[in-house]
């Protein structure tokens, strides 16, 4: 099934990967990246920090919204690799909801 949603398919970032989400005190958010993403910690730090970079530049948004593709892949490929068959999903709104997102 081809979808956005989170409901049918897990979507990464999920809110697991924030900081403001994922705390000292919240072990298992930690293992779930430990071992599904195949990634270590300093990683996942770094990760947070590009997601975080493009939170300020606004090339990113919530819930799990890149605005550029490359941003998208590059992600992917440097702290998702541990993920068999992820797609990235492209999406084209029309003008009134661009505003939105």
């Amino acid at each position: 099934i081809l979808t956005i949603s989170n409901e049918v398919r897990p979507t990464f970032p999920d809110y697991w990967f924030f900081p403001w989400c994922n705390t000292h005190k919240n072990e298992s958010n930690s293992s779930i990246i430990k071992s599904r993403l195949r990634i270590s910690r300093e990683e996942h730090e770094k990760a947070q920090s590009f997601l975080d970079t493009l939170i300020q530049e606004k090339k990113f948004s919530w819930p799990n919204v890149f605005k550029f593709l490359e941003d998208a892949r590059f992600f992917q490929q440097n702290y998702l690799r541990g993920i068999e068959n992820l797609e990235i999903i492209s999406l084209n709104l029309s003008e009134e909801y661009r505003t939105d997102f």
